[in-house]
This record gives C-alpha cells, structure tokens and sequence, in this order.
C-alpha cells in the first residue's frame, strides 16, 4: 500500500505533462492551420501567391 502511494505521485505528475504536452501541440496545430489558411484566403483574394515559389502546404 506504501508502495501504491509512492507511485501515485510520479503516475499523477506523469499524466500532467503529457496533459499539457498534447494541450500545446493541439494549439500549435491549431494556429498553423488557422493562420495557412488565412493567407491563402488573402492571397486568393489579393489574386497572388505568396513569395514562396508558388506553394502552398496543403495539410492531409
């Protein structure tokens, strides 16, 4: 029962990395979709492309 207790406390610290790790890749995720998305809204709308050598990624 010691033992249980002395685990729960790394276990617990463990699942709030991983809790703040997936947070901050989903809002990472999140931005860079919003913001490929937004200048490829202003470049169509603009009628350019970007100075990127015409490409725009696409995410699958």
């Amino acid at each position: 029962m010691v033992l249980t207790f002395l685990l729960l406390v790394p276990a617990c610290a463990a699942g709030v990395v991983l809790l703040v790790t997936a947070a901050l890749v989903a809002h990472v995720d999140r931005s860079y979709d919003l913001g490929a998305s937004l200048r490829a809204l202003i470049e169509q709308r603009l009628g350019f492309r970007s100075s990127r050598k015409d490409r725009i990624v696409w995410k699958a």
